[in-house]
This record gives structure tokens, sequence and C-alpha cells, in this order.
């Protein structure tokens, strides 16, 4: 890994729009870029980010994870940025927890590369960490890029450990919301350990929403700023196309084996039984279904099977991770239970789009 942090500029503090001195004291705020070939997007992304008003005083800090277009030229054309480059491919999480440990800021912001921020956004965020005046996760409500839609307000989660979406005008307090722009104090993060590297990439915003929640801090989404989303950008696919719900192996792969992970996680004995059993289930009719609709039968053993072997291969990790959260737990599992719904969302995604569409890319 190799740090682009040369110079004194490199590290300077933002507030207002107005760059202080780097002799100044540490920034409020850390906003962390996680970057892969986001040559397209990633500018909008840092103009956002500069462009706040009303601000705490913030650094920017990228992690570029070996892109091979000219995104990381664009992130070096911003001198107040601090970069973190990557010499291979090494996930969302690494990428995440590396920018953390670098971060000076009492609070970080994770922010995704195809996220745009609102004006206000930070000024919404610090405001709303200030009033609760205890550690919580944060997060804006999401709209879509192209379509100005709302895409949620946070989310509730099913027994699968599937986010759904919540659409309120008001203040939410959910399971978990987005990581694609996710606030939390670092003193939180640090407690919580950050990203389980081993997730590589996807639902690691829903092990950190719930670990925190069962560790008794809350998550919160203000009913204010928000910021648009190319949803699916990150990961070279789109959720939708056209009317029909669009996904790649990939994402698909690191979804089942993700969310299987969650469950051994985060659920009691007594559910874990049922939850599970239930989950092999529908993995296995899913997968019948899927390959035959896809027309592909190599989508059973590269999506599912790989899902659920490899999360078998992790199995002294895994085992670790349950008992630690086990370990960790401050509230009642009734409490942690409360923000979840029992329609799984696949069920409802089959109402609205049908079975996906998976694509190899």
């Amino acid at each position: 890994m190799e740090i682009v942090d040369a110079s004194p500029f490199r590290s300077a503090i933002w507030s207002n729009g107005v760059r202080a001195t780097a002799h100044e004291d540490p920034p409020l705020v850390s906003v962390c870029i996680a970057n892969y070939n986001g040559e397209a997007f990633v500018r909008e992304c840092l103009e956002s980010v500069l462009s706040q008003t009303n601000s705490p005083s913030f650094e920017i800090i990228a992690h570029d994870d070996a892109s091979t277009d000219g995104s990381i030229e664009q992130i070096m054309s911003y001198e107040m940025v601090r970069l973190i480059r990557a010499a291979d491919n090494v996930g969302y999480c690494v990428a995440n927890n590396r920018m953390a440990s670098a971060a000076r800021g009492k609070y970080l912001l994770l922010l995704n590369n195809d996220a745009v921020l609102r004006p206000d956004a930070l000024c919404t965020l610090m405001e709303s960490a200030t009033t609760i005046g205890a550690p919580a996760i944060l997060g804006l409500r999401q709209y879509d890029y192209h379509s100005q839609e709302l895409i949620d307000a946070g989310a509730w989660l099913d027994i699968f450990m599937s986010p759904i979406p919540i659409k309120r005008d008001e203040v939410t307090h959910p399971a978990m919301v987005i990581g694609a722009c996710l606030w939390i104090p670092r003193a939180l993060w640090n407690e919580l350990g950050g990203f389980p590297e081993w997730f590589h990439t996807n639902a690691e915003d829903v092990y950190l929403c719930c670990a925190a929640r069962l560790r008794g801090y809350d998550v919160f989404v203000p009913n204010k700023s928000g910021f648009l989303h190319r949803v699916g950008a990150t990961l070279s696919d789109r959720n939708r196309h056209a009317d029909e719900l669009t996904t790649t192996i990939r994402r698909r792969y690191l979804s089942e084996r993700n969310r299987t992970r969650l469950m051994l996680m985060f659920y009691p004995w007594w559910l874990l039984l049922p939850a599970v059993a239930t989950h092999l289930i529908v993995l296995l009719a899913e997968a019948i279904l899927v390959s035959a609709i896809n027309r592909n039968p190599g989508i059973l053993k590269d999506v599912y099977w790989n899902a659920i072997r490899d999360v078998g291969w992790r199995g002294k990790t895994q085992r670790n991770a349950n008992e630690l959260m086990s370990s960790i737990r401050q509230v009642t599992y009734s409490r942690f239970l409360s923000r979840f719904r029992t329609v799984p969302q696949k069920a409802r995604m089959l109402i609205t789009s049908g079975l996906p569409r998976i694509v190899r890319i």
C-alpha cells in the first residue's frame, strides 16, 4: 500500500469552503471516500463535499483500490485530498478500515464515490449528532441520482438480513442506514472494530449498524438534507434495468454469502435454527428458478453453492465473530429485533420486479 501524503497541503482542513492551515486543530469530520474506477463520477462527489455550506471543519481522505481508469488522476488534482493508494484491489471493507485508521476527525463520514451530497449534508449531520448527545450511527435520505426520487430514509431488516427501504418524510430510527453515506463517531467505530475485512464488500453496513444497536447505540436519519446516489455504480451494475431487477453474479454471491454470515452472527439460538433452515430452503428454490429463468445453470454454483460453501470455509472466523457479538450485547433481543419486519424483501421484490436477471461482468 502506498500512501500519498508527501506535502503539507495534502492535510488541509476545510470549513465553510475555506482551507485552514495545517497547524490548526484537527478537523471535526473526516470524509472517507472509497474509490475504484470512478472516473465517471468521483469528481462530482468531491465537488459536492467541497461545496458544503455552514459545515463543520473537515478533511477528505480517499482510498484508491487499484483503479485501472483515470479516476486516480482526477483525485490527485485536488491538492487538499489525502490519498491512500492500494497496489492490489483489497475491497470496500479494507479500504474504509485504512481510511478510518488515517482519519483525524472526531466523526467519520463514509461516502461512496458515486454519491453526491446536498449542500447542507455535513451541517445536518453535525447538528443531529450534537442534538442526540450520545454516540450514534447517522445516515441521510437517499435519492436516485437520475430520477431524484426518494430511495430510502434508512431501512428495516427482514429475517434474512435484507434491507427493506423506509420511505417516510419524518425522522426515522431504522435498523440500518446504507454505507454509501454513513456517519459514525470515530470512537464508536474503534469500539466496534470497523468493518470485518473478510466480508470484502456488501452488507458491511448491515453489520456495523446491527453491532451498534446490539451494543445499545442508536441508528438515526434526520428528516432534511440527503444525498444523490448512482445505485450500483461502484459494483458495475444497476439494481434496476427498465422494469426488471438486474444484478451481477459477483454482487449476488457477495449478498447471499454475507447475509448468511450476519444471521449466524446476530441471531439468538432460538431464532437461528428456524431462520437458517428457512433461508437454505429459499436459497435452493431460488437457485433452481433463477438458473432456469436466466438459462444459465452455472449460476447455481457460482452464486448459491459458492456462497454457502465459503461461509463454511470461514468456520473458525465465523465462530469467533458469533462469540464476539454475543459478548458485546447490551440490549435484549426483543429490542434488537424490534426493527425487523416479517415479510421478506425478496417476496416484495418478486411481486414488483419478478426474479432477478443475473449477468456476468
